[in-house]
């Protein structure tokens, strides 16, 4: 098993109504740099211009319709994993990167159809950046958003730092199972003591790493959907929807994405 010190966080599984706005044409909002919520049916949205989908060891990704879960619209993006052992990764993730600003939000919607009994650990979200902002060979992992697993089952939500092997708990109720939930970051990219990430879990701050390098340069990348090494029930899924990158920060009452006319 891999061996990893996180920021473990267990998170609130409060009870909460999908907000009843109107629909917002973010299409046609400046604060919003790039968004999707599926609607094209593909991943074309993840993969034009600095962006790609893949997979790995067994992983699904998938853009799918009812009867799977959807936050909005028909369709939403369905990231499947195996379990091929330790040492070695399945994966199903959509990434945006290049031309991104050195500060911005990253918003995306969950979904786990059910709880996992075990994991060593489960990627869900994750940043990457580049030693070289030019060079597609210098790539290196940043952060990570994971799913654990205690030994009664819990699922809480863990934040690994890949070049710092400080940890921290905090004890509060777990995950949902079987309802939408929103996590957005605020990323400050840079390689001094101004860094700054904050990540809000249906709008609550859980997250506030502040006065460390977050990124070794000023190139970004962010993904989302799974990652892991063993987990059972094999395989398992998540599901993806309603994602953007913006200058201001969306929050879970931000009104469902629309395209318009």
């Amino acid at each position: 098993m891999k061996q990893r010190f996180v920021f473990i966080l267990v998170l609130t599984a409060f009870t909460r109504l999908l907000c009843g706005c109107a629909p917002a044409n973010v299409g046609q909002s400046p604060e919003i740099l790039w968004w999707t919520d599926h609607e094209t049916g593909d991943f074309s949205d993840w993969d034009r211009a600095g962006g790609y989908h893949w997979t790995s060891e067994g992983g699904g990704a998938e853009i799918v319709t009812s009867p799977n879960p959807t936050r909005s619209g028909e369709y939403s993006f369905r990231s499947s994993v195996t379990a091929p052992g330790a040492g070695t990764q399945s994966g199903a993730q959509a990434s945006r990167g290049g031309g991104l600003p050195t500060e911005a939000y990253y918003s995306a919607w969950y979904y786990f159809p059910q709880g996992v009994s075990s994991t060593n650990y489960w990627l869900f979200s994750k940043f990457r950046s580049r030693t070289d902002p030019n060079d597609d060979s210098t790539v290196v992992n940043t952060w990570d958003l994971d799913v654990m697993t205690d030994s009664n089952g819990v699922m809480s939500l863990a934040l690994y730092h890949h070049s710092n092997s400080d940890g921290q708990t905090a004890d509060t109720p777990s995950i949902p199972i079987g309802r939408w939930f929103q996590v957005e970051a605020f990323l400050r990219a840079v390689n001094d003591n101004t860094g700054r990430l904050t990540i809000w879990f249906d709008g609550v701050q859980t997250f506030d790493i502040v006065g460390q390098p977050t990124m070794p340069s000023a190139y970004i990348e962010w993904s989302v959907g799974g990652i892991t090494e063993v987990i059972s029930p094999n395989p398992s899924a998540m599901y993806i929807d309603d994602a953007a990158i913006s200058t201001k920060r969306l929050g879970p009452n931000f009104p469902i994405f629309w395209r318009g006319d």
